[in-house]
C-alpha cells in the first residue's frame, strides 16, 4: 500500500474520528477504539490487527500508569 493512500486514510480516520465525537454520536473512548479497528480493517491489515493492538496496549500502559497515579 503506497504511503500516500495510507496518509489520506489516517486524515480520513481523524475526520471520521471528530464528526462523531462533535455530532455526539459516540463516546470518545468508543471513537477511539472503534474508527481505528474499522480503518485498518478497509485498508486490509485484518490479519496483522490482533499483533498491532498487542504493541500498542505494551506501548502505552507505562503511559497509562503514569496518568492513573496522577489523576489519584
Amino acid at each position: 500500500m503506497s504511503q500516500s493512500l495510507l496518509a489520506g486514510l489516517g486524515y480520513g480516520m481523524v475526520a471520521v474520528f471528530m464528526t462523531l465525537i462533535m455530532t455526539k454520536r459516540a463516546s470518545a473512548v468508543v471513537a477511539l477504539i472503534a474508527v481505528p479497528i474499522v480503518f485498518a480493517l478497509v485498508s486490509g491489515f485484518g490479519a496483522d490487527l490482533g499483533g498491532m493492538i498487542m504493541k500498542g496496549v505494551l506501548a502505552l500502559a507505562p503511559t497509562a500508569v503514569v496518568l492513573l497515579f496522577a489523576v489519584l
